[in-house]
C-alpha cells in the first residue's frame, strides 16, 4: 500500500514510532514491466520511479552518459526537462542493453495520464545497481505527468550495519498493515548476480564442451594423418630410424598445429572480449584465462602423444608388403 507521508519529517517519524537516526529515499512508481535479468522477455514498457535527484548526489557509478548527462555532471541533470518536454532518465546499463535492446541516448515512448506521449531520454547507465529493472526520472517531472500518483512505493533506507535490525523491526511494526517487503540490498543484488553468474557458468560449459571437441578432433586428424602416411613410416622405419625418433617427428609437425590452433583461438576470444577487458566496472580474470589455454595445451600434447605412441606400437615394416 503506498505510504502517504514524509517518512523524513521528524513529527511523522514519531508517530511511526522510527527513529531519527534513520534516513529515506521516498520513490513514486508507476506500473510497468520489470526490465532485469529476472524478466527473459523483451520490454518496451518498464516500469518508472519518480525519485528525489537531489538524494542520490554522489552515489552509485555510470558506465555510459550523455552530453546531457556531463554538462551538469550528476543527478540533478535530472531536473531539467529537455527541449519539446522530453524527459532526462536514468537507468541500469544491463537493462538499457539487454532489457531494452538501446543504448544511452535513445528515448523510450510512454502515454502519461493525459493520454499524450511521453518521450523519455536515457542520459546516463547505471554500473550493476539496484535500480535494475526501472527507470529513473525526477520526481517533480513524474508528478507533472502522473499527478495523481498516491503516495510513496518503493524507499531506500540508510542504515549502518549495527542499526539494521532495529531499522528491521521498526518498520515492520510501524508498517505492518501496509504490506511492506523489505529487501536488504546486498541480497538484491545478489539475486540479479545469481542470475548473470547462471548464464556465465552455462556458457563456460560449452565452451569447455568446445575445448573437448577441439582436442578430440585434434587427435582425429592425427590417427588419419598416421593412417595416410603408414607407408612413408614403414620406410623410414626400414632404413633405421627408431620409434622413438618418428614419434619426435609426429610430435613436433602436430605441436605446430596445436600451438598455431590455440594462438587463433585465443586471439578471437581477446578481441571479443576487448570491451569487458578495458571496463573499468569488470575485472578480468587473467589467471583464469591463462590456465584455460594451458589445459587446452596439456591436452593437445596429451593426445598427440598417445595416439603417436599407439600408432607406432605397430609393426611398420609390414605395411611395405603390399608396395
Amino acid at each position: 500500500m503506498p505510504v502517504l507521508q514524509d517518512l523524513n519529517n521528524p513529527a511523522t517519524k514519531r508517530d511511526f514510532n522510527i527513529s531519527e537516526n534513520w534516513d529515506f529515499v521516498q520513490m513514486r512508481k508507476t506500473d510497468g514491466d520489470d526490465a532485469s535479468c529476472l524478466n527473459l522477455n523483451r520490454i518496451s514498457q518498464p516500469r518508472i520511479l519518480g525519485i528525489p535527484s537531489e538524494k542520490l548526489t554522489g552515489r552509485f557509478s555510470f558506465i555510459k552518459t550523455t552530453k546531457d548527462f556531463e554538462s551538469i555532471g550528476d543527478w540533478s541533470a535530472l531536473k531539467h526537462e529537455m527541449p519539446g518536454g522530453v524527459v532526462p532518465a536514468i537507468a541500469d546499463q544491463t537493462v538499457i542493453q539487454w532489457g531494452l535492446g538501446l543504448k544511452v541516448g535513445d528515448t523510450l515512448v510512454y502515454t502519461d495520464e493525459y493520454g499524450n506521449e511521453m518521450h523519455v531520454k536515457l542520459i546516463g547507465g547505471l554500473a550493476n545497481s539496484i535500480f535494475q529493472g526501472n527507470v529513473l526520472i525526477d520526481e517533480d517531472l513524474f508528478l507533472k505527468h502522473f499527478p495523481s500518483s498516491s503516495g510513496i512505493h518503493v524507499f531506500l533506507m540508510d542504515a549502518d550495519a549495527e542499526g539494521r535490525e532495529e531499522l528491521e523491526s521498526d518498520l515492520k511494526r510501524s508498517f505492518r498493515n501496509t504490506g511492506l517487503e523489505l529487501v536488504y540490498t546486498a541480497d538484491r543484488l545478489a539475486e540479479f548476480n545469481s542470475v548473470e553468474n547462471t548464464y556465465l557458468s552455462i556458457f563456460l560449459l560449452l565452451g569447455g564442451l568446445g575445448m573437448i571437441l577441439g582436442t578430440v578432433g585434434l587427435g582425429l586428424s592425427l590417427i588419419r594423418n598416421i593412417q595416410d602416411r603408414m607407408q612413408e613410416l614403414g620406410i623410414l622405419r626400414a632404413v633405421g630410424f627408431s620409434k622413438n625418433e618418428i614419434l619426435g617427428m609426429l610430435t613436433r609437425e602436430h605441436i605446430i598445429l596445436l600451438g598455431f590452433g590455440t594462438i587463433i583461438g585465443a586471439g578471437g576470444a581477446f578481441i571479443a572480449t576487448i570491451p569487458s577487458v578495458f571496463s573499468e566496472f569488470i575485472e578480468a580474470s587473467w589467471q583464469t584465462a591463462l590456465i584455460i589455454i594451458l589445459m587446452i595445451l596439456i591436452n593437445g600434447l596429451l593426445w598427440i602423444y598417445l595416439i603417436g605412441r599407439i600408432s607406432l606400437s605397430k609393426n611398420l615394416v609390414e605395411s611395405l608388403r603390399t608396395e
